[in-house]
């Protein structure tokens, strides 16, 4: 025979190379076993059964503290293998698992087995997500999506076991919902569908409900909080629901900044507001454009007006219109200082200064500030511009940006994101350069407690695609109503009656129904600026009196004086007649 070399010797303990005994050096290993079927070791055996070598503390003069050397192994001799001549007989014939689905992570799981005659006693699930369960059937609900792969092991009356393996796909439908009231009816809110559409159904309480469509309305009683829920639909089985506890609420507050007023009779009166996002005038009634927040009435009667608006709390936004410089956001895009290919981005305030092919346009904010100037690149979905901010569960929430373009050519199409869902339908540019438009969307938090949100370009189109951005906002939206009386006053000044008077005779004019008056003409009356002069024509002569209210209404009338001249009295002279 070949002489057999076996090194069986035990490890060497580590050495310590430290200067102190925190990390002492390690002990040597044991000698391995050596087990021999003959009665006595053949000569053709050569084998190393010792002990490793216990390391030291190289630094602190080979001190071994306390490290031992490892013994030395075994030998035995005369070794037998027990072995039967009989078949193996397996007691355990088939092992199967059967699933079902019991919703989109849930499932139900049966365990069959074909056996001869020793039962088996002991079932055990391993779903494949480091949980484990027991019986032969069991039902799991997983937490995170994908492939799990499930094992079943099983164990019969004499000890023996088998195993079998299947694979589960838990799914997680991606899909939300928004809602928005409607800003002239705010009792009635639009509800929006989002991602995962199959079988929309919703169950706005109270027995209401719709189906079939990813967009539904409702009209709520009266204001306060609702919980809404929202179901989508993979298969039979497969169904989530999303709820949320919608908040129905109008406050009111002075976003009318035009006061209750009087105005005269066939002019004009412009309403002014504060700052607004959506609104709605009611009426309409007398107003150049209902569209405009600060419209213009010309009412011919007394008239309330009310406005309902959707309004901007607290921007959450760092450094939304870039008076910082380029700070405090995420973009796919590239900064340059100045700009010689697509996807690049600079905040400044010249886009000809940065590219000499753009317009000469000025920011939003003051018109001399910063603003985010972009050269859009012909890449689907590119992130133009990103934050993550902190919102509170639950809220309603306005994500709005001002957009102009720099170039004529192909404007920008953006969209909006909130947590890398898209929100709404892409806005797009004004094909006028230079030209700031607002886009803005309303988003419910649910139940995040953060938002990334981001403005992207949907735009894959190489020439033009260039655009700047400022004065981005995010912020808690509220729903407020005011109100404006405009009052009109239509003056009635009231004069004498037309008269005749004999040529030079004093009379008494009056007037009444306004503060002050004048009449004119200014002939042979004693006093133009009072409410009853006295007037002495010589001929005759209508006088109009204008009349001015204290609102400054004014108004007029006329008294015709018709003047009659002095009869003229002819007598002939004194003379003498005989009597009778």
């Amino acid at each position: 025979l070949d002489v057999i070399n076996l090194d069986l010797r035990g490890g060497s303990g580590d050495y310590n190379t430290s200067n102190t005994f925190l990390h002492g050096p390690g002990g040597g290993g044991g000698g391995g076993v050596l087990w021999i079927s003959q009665p006595t070791i053949p000569l053709s055996f050569n084998f190393d059964l010792n002990g490793g070598s216990n390391g030291v503390n190289i630094n602190l003069g080979n001190n071994a503290a306390g490290a031992t050397p490892g013994q030395a192994g075994l030998v035995h001799t005369a070794f037998t293998m027990p072995y039967t001549t009989i078949p193996a007989d397996p007691n355990i014939l088939d092992l199967d698992i059967s699933t079902t689905a019991l919703s989109c992570t849930a499932f139900d799981f049966k365990g069959a087995a074909v056996i001869k005659t020793a039962p088996i006693t002991n079932w055990v699930w391993h779903w494949g997500d480091g949980n484990t369960s027991a019986g032969q059937n069991a039902t799991h609900t997983y937490t995170a999506t994908g492939d799990h792969t499930v094992k079943l092991v099983i164990t019969d009356g004499t000890g023996c076991s088998d195993s079998t393996s299947a694979v589960v796909t838990p799914l997680a439908l991606d899909f939300d919902f928004t809602y928005r009231q409607d800003i002239c009816e705010p009792l009635t809110v639009q509800f929006s569908g989002t991602g995962a559409a199959n079988n929309p159904y919703w169950n706005f309480g109270a027995g209401s409900t719709s189906s079939g469509q990813v967009n539904a309305n409702h009209t709520f009683a009266a204001t306060g909080d609702y919980p809404v829920r929202y179901s989508v639909s993979l298969n039979s089985a497969c169904t989530d629901t999303l709820e949320k506890l919608i908040k129905i609420d109008i406050q009111q507050q002075d976003i009318i900044l035009t006061k209750d007023t009087t105005i005269c009779y066939g002019t004009v009166k412009q309403l002014r507001s504060a700052p607004l996002l959506g609104f709605c005038w009611f009426p309409t009634d007398y107003l150049d454009n209902p569209l405009s927040p600060s419209p213009v009435t010309s009412s011919p009667n007394d008239i309330t007006y009310y406005l309902t608006a959707e309004i901007n709390g607290a921007n959450l936004i760092v450094n939304g219109d870039f008076s910082q410089g380029n700070t405090g956001f995420f973009s796919d895009y590239f900064s340059s200082v100045i700009n010689t290919t697509e996807g690049q981005y600079h905040v400044g305030v010249n886009p000809r200064n940065w590219n000499g092919g753009m317009s000469d346009c000025t920011d939003h904010t003051s018109g001399t500030g910063n603003m985010m100037m972009v050269n859009g690149a012909p890449t689907a979905d590119a992130i133009v511009w990103r934050q993550t901010v902190s919102v509170q569960p639950n809220t309603n929430y306005a994500f709005s940006t001002w957009i102009e373009s720099l170039v004529t050519q192909n404007p920008a199409q953006l969209q909006f994101s909130i947590n890398g869902k898209a929100l709404g339908t892409p806005i797009a540019a004004s094909a006028q350069s230079c030209n700031w438009n607002m886009f803005y969307t309303t988003w419910n938090s649910g139940s995040s407690t953060t938002a990334e949100i981001a403005i992207i370009n949907k735009n894959t189109l190489l020439p033009g695609n260039d655009f700047a951005l400022d004065d981005i906002s995010f912020a808690e939206v509220f729903v407020k109503k005011d109100s404006v009386k405009i009052t009109v006053e239509k003056p009635l000044v009231t004069a004498n009656a037309d008269t005749v008077i004999c040529s030079g005779k004093p009379v008494q004019l009056v007037a009444a129904g306004a503060q002050d008056y004048t009449w004119m003409p200014n002939l042979a009356i004693t006093d133009v600026s009072v409410s009853n002069p006295v007037a002495s024509p010589v001929a005759t002569t209508q006088y109009i009196v204008t009349g001015t209210t204290a609102n400054g209404c004014v108004a007029k009338d006329t008294v015709l004086l018709n003047v009659f001249a002095k009869p003229v009295i002819s007598l002939q002279a004194d003379t003498a007649i005989c009597k009778s």
